[in-house]
C-alpha cells in the first residue's frame, strides 16, 4: 500500500520539529508496511488543504495518509477518512476510510449499546 505523509507547517515551526515529525511518520509507515510516495507540507497559503491532499492521493494512487497527530488534519478523523485511511504517529492508530453514511451508522449503533 502507498501513503502520503501530511505535516502541517503552521503547527511545527522549526526545521528540527519538521524533520522529526517526518522521520517519525515515515517510521510509522514502515511499521505498517506502507510505502511513502511523498511528504506534503500544509502551509498557511493553501486555500483548501484537504482538497490538495485528496488530489495528491488520487494522483499517486495512495489510499492512506500518515500524520504526526490528529491536530495536523484539523483535529478530527472525519476530514481525511472521507477519502483515505488515516494513520497517526501519536496515538499509534489507524482509522479506515469511511463515508459520511458509514460514520452515521457507526454512531447510531454506539448509541444503542
Amino acid at each position: 500500500m502507498k501513503a502520503i505523509v501530511w505535516i502541517d507547517k503552521t503547527i511545527l515551526q522549526t526545521r528540527d520539529q519538521l524533520e522529526r515529525a517526518e522521520f517519525h511518520a515515515r517510521r510509522r509507515a514502515g511499521e505498517l508496511g506502507v510505502s511513502v510516495v511523498k511528504t506534503m507540507w500544509r502551509i498557511q497559503s493553501m486555500a483548501d488543504p484537504m482538497e490538495e491532499l485528496h488530489r495528491a492521493l488520487h494522483a499517486a494512487d495512495a489510499p492512506m495518509v500518515i500524520t504526526p497527530t490528529l491536530e495536523h488534519v484539523g483535529g478530527t478523523i472525519d476530514l481525511v477518512t472521507e477519502f483515505a485511511e488515516l494513520a497517526t504517529v501519536d496515538p499509534p492508530r489507524v482509522w479506515p476510510w469511511s463515508t459520511p453514511l458509514t460514520r452515521s451508522i457507526r454512531r447510531s449503533l454506539r448509541g444503542t449499546r
